[in-house]
């Protein structure tokens, strides 16, 4: 606990107004669930689900939140990040680009359920983070840090309780940027866009809308 957030054998560790909070995830096929520890309050938290939803928009969190509020006394959201470091507009044509998975779909089971595919762009003088779907689906803004490398986000997860998440780009040893790292758990890979599943489901549509035509041109040809 010396930083407001960390990571401690595989749990997150967080203060929520002055109590500490000690807590994870779980889910699978058809189910999620929660569990916290606050050591300050000797209270134990679990919640948990039959119902297989995105990760990032469980029902189970938004159940947690609504009882860490409270369990914590916080009378409002705390999923604000304080907007006191300059960005470094200079390094953001490093960090643009597309990120995903690395090969392998079973090591990737995260990454798929939280947007398959990730693009950091800049939209209206800001840096933005979007997915094909899930959490980041609409573009989520990053906040910037003293460490050029991290940035930050509000997490609402229904809007009572969150809190903020970083992301950390990661540098290659020429300096380039090789990947980046989402909260704890998602590591992505920089990925050209021809390597990127958006591009892979674009080529094929267009291959099987290729040979559909192709079918139907040769078909008329032939009954002519």
């Amino acid at each position: 606990f010396k930083d407001d957030d960390s990571l401690g054998y595989i749990f997150r560790l967080q203060r929520l107004n002055g109590q500490r909070v000690i807590w994870h995830t779980g889910g699978m096929s058809g189910f999620t669930s929660t569990f916290d520890l606050l050591p300050d309050a000797g209270v134990a938290l679990l919640t948990s689900a039959n119902l297989s939803e995105s990760l990032h928009s469980r029902i189970t969190l938004r159940l947690r939140h609504r009882i860490l509020k409270i369990l914590c006394g916080v009378e409002r959201s705390t999923s604000q990040v304080p907007a006191t470091t300059m960005p470094d507009v200079v390094s953001w044509s490093r960090l643009k680009g597309y990120y995903g998975g690395w090969p392998g779909w079973l090591s990737n089971t995260r990454i798929i359920a939280s947007g398959i595919d990730f693009k950091v762009s800049v939209k209206n003088g800001q840096l933005v983070l979007a997915s094909l779907f899930g959490e980041h689906g609409k573009g989520t803004t990053l906040h910037p840090t003293s460490n050029p490398l991290v940035y930050e986000y509000p997490v609402d997860d229904g809007g009572d309780i969150g809190f903020v998440s970083r992301i950390g780009f990661i540098q290659g040893a020429r300096g380039e940027i090789v990947g980046m790292a989402i909260g704890d758990h998602d590591t992505l890979r920089k990925n050209r866009f021809f390597n990127t599943f958006r591009c892979k489901m674009i080529l094929l549509v267009a291959s099987i809308v290729a040979i559909i035509t192709f079918l139907v041109v040769f078909n008329a040809i032939s009954a002519w």
